[in-house]
């Protein structure tokens, strides 16, 4: 019988990291089902999605365990409730400000619409001596929410924010 679980990793990043991994996985007859992976500035992390026979699951976390300079988090995959939703992407821009990042993740949690993916950037503009925020979110929102809705609330959290509607590829 097999078991699935997330792995979270996170460390500094090498050349041969990935196939490092992977290749313990099938090494143990393990298959990942599902990853994320970003680098940033010589660091890796990510959440890898891995389904694995239950008598080698032990050996996989600690072959993952024993990597120098390198942590590994693990939990168990649970079954839970999908509600009926559609992706959406958006983009928005706003004058920095301490907790808008906080803001913008409770104000979605609190409508139900989950974050699948997202990215943040923060830029000064010497001339106007101010940071700019900007942030490309890939959503999956209630069928029944509503694209209109959703963006007019999201700009309600302060006047300078907007939020463009970016087409899915």
């Amino acid at each position: 019988m097999n078991t699935q679980f997330m792995a979270t990793i996170a460390g500094e990043d090498r050349p041969d990291l990935l196939k490092l991994l992977a290749g313990k996985t099938h090494a143990l007859e393990g298959r990942w089902l599902d990853s994320k992976i970003s680098r940033l500035e010589g660091q890796i992390a990510g959440i890898i999605k891995i389904d694995i026979p239950n008598e080698n699951l032990s050996a996989l976390k600690a072959d993952f365990n024993s990597i120098p300079n390198f942590h590994v988090s693990t939990s168990e995959v649970k079954l839970v409730t999908v509600t009926e939703c559609e992706q959406l992407n958006l983009k928005i821009e706003a004058n920095d400000r301490p907790g808008i990042i906080s803001d913008i993740a409770h104000f979605l949690d609190s409508k139900g619409v989950a974050i699948e993916h997202m990215e943040n950037h923060r830029f000064g503009v010497i001339g106007l001596g101010t940071t700019v925020f900007i942030a490309e979110l890939s959503l999956m929102v209630p069928v029944d929410m509503g694209t209109e809705f959703l963006v007019e609330e999201l700009e309600k959290l302060s006047s300078d924010l907007r939020v463009e509607v970016e087409e899915i590829a």
